[in-house]
Formats: C-alpha cells, structure tokens, sequence
C-alpha cells in the first residue's frame, strides 16, 4: 500500500525482487492518477440578526489534499441563489468552522436578502444551503416631529 498521495496527480510505479544474493529485477512501469479531491463540504448554516447586522456561521470539512483557500458569505437581494460573482464579504476559518458578518452599511432596512457560506479550495468552490433574512420597513410616526422616524425591524428565516 502506497500513502500519502497527492490528489489529481500521477504517479509511475514499478514492482521489484531481489534475493539474498543481491540480484535484483524489475516489474514493468504502470502509471496511476489518483483521484481528484472533493469540494469542500458546508453544513448547518446559522444565522443572527443584530439590527442591520447578520452575523452567519456554519462548519465546514475538507479532504487534506485540497485545504480551503478562500472563505466567505456571498448575499444578494435579487439572485436568490446567491455566488461569489454576487455580493460577497470575506469571513474566517478556524478550525471546522466559518464565520463572519455583514455589517449594516452593506444592507438596506425594506429588504429581503439571499445568503449563504462559501468555501474555495484547488478542487472548487462550495457552497452552504441559502437562508433568508429580511429586514422591516421604516415606519414615520405621526404624533411626534416630521423629522422622526422609527425604523421597525424584523427577520424571518424562510427555508429553501
């Protein structure tokens, strides 16, 4: 048995004998490619709403040949499966677990976003489950000032 190889790559083996006279032969040269490493994988996506602040977490694992290079939450309000060619913030890795946030001046109140955790490694990009979170609508009080406004917010998590 032949360990720690690399994924994706070649290898050129030969089988060989020799006996306790010294003499050695050599079995024909075959080649081997291993396999390419799987995609990261993402899986139980969390996430909190602090004002116009989502904070997201989720655990993630990847094989030892392809590490996680890039981390991140990739959002938008119109794609509702969101990808890195959308909005997107950087987030940390530590261990088996991704977090980050999106601060509030990346988000608007009256809207509903798409988000969802990504992971870049040399065998692609991956991607958590998309949630939801939408954030109420900014309400005038009438009884007091003209100038006052009250800005009502709510989240709803809406299962894909």
């Amino acid at each position: 048995q032949i360990a720690n190889l690399k994924p994706n790559t070649t290898y050129y083996v030969c089988a060989y004998a020799s006996n306790e006279a010294g003499k050695e032969a050599y079995g024909k040269v075959g080649e081997i490619k291993t396999a390419a490493a799987g995609l990261p994988i993402i899986s139980g996506l969390y996430i909190t709403k602090d004002g116009l602040q989502v904070k997201v977490e989720a655990s993630v694992s990847s094989e030892p040949g392809a590490p996680i290079t890039e981390c991140g939450i990739c959002y938008s309000a119109s794609n509702a499966v969101p990808t890195v060619n959308d909005s997107k913030v950087n987030a940390s890795l530590s261990g088996s677990k991704i977090s980050g946030q999106i601060q509030g001046a990346d988000l608007k109140p009256s809207t509903t976003y798409y988000i969802r955790i990504y992971a870049i490694s040399a065998s692609g990009t991956a991607y958590s489950e998309v949630k939801t979170v939408s954030f109420g609508l900014a309400t005038v009080d009438t009884k007091a000032s003209p100038s006052r406004v009250t800005v009502i917010q709510t989240v709803a998590f809406i299962p894909s």
